[in-house]
């Protein structure tokens, strides 16, 4: 399920054209695949997925089907909390775009700890696309994905 919203702008002909979304957002529990991922359950919020049981360090990926209703390219940032370095692996459409994201130390795992950090930039045609964050060990708490629009 996407939060995509658009928004209808007048064409020089008087129709109605859809342009693209502002702000895409989407939230971390919201995955549509996932693995040795857990929403919830521990004292670091309800929304916030981080590593499954038995909590040890194995592999964390969450993959989001995102559509766009034109071509864009987007800003991503992540809201996440982690007392340690958890740095992940961004992927657009299968292909890396940001190496070592997420790695900076918020000061502790709980909600209050949450803090947005730009990851990069994504582009992409009219259509559905694919946000993936992955690590080789377990994740920091994620908690929201947002996508600003900066061309489309």
């Amino acid at each position: 399920m996407s939060d995509n919203k658009s928004i209808a702008e007048p064409s020089s002909s008087g129709s109605i054209e859809i342009g693209a979304v502002p702000v895409i957002l989407r939230k971390a529990r919201d995955f549509n695949a996932s693995r040795h991922v857990q929403i919830g359950v521990l004292p670091f919020g309800n929304d916030v997925i981080h590593n499954a049981p038995p909590y040890t360090n194995t592999d964390n990926s969450v993959s989001y089907d995102i559509t766009f209703v034109s071509n864009a390219d987007y800003e991503v940032y992540v809201e996440y909390a982690a007392l340690t370095s958890r740095p992940c692996t961004l992927y657009w459409d299968s292909k890396i775009f940001g190496n070592d994201t997420m790695a900076l130390a918020t000061g502790g795992w709980e909600e209050n700890f949450q803090q947005w950090e730009k990851q990069g930039v994504v582009s992409g045609v009219k259509g559905l696309h694919t946000l993936s964050i992955s690590r080789n060990g377990v994740f920091p708490h994620i908690r929201t994905i947002k996508l600003v629009l900066i061309n489309g």
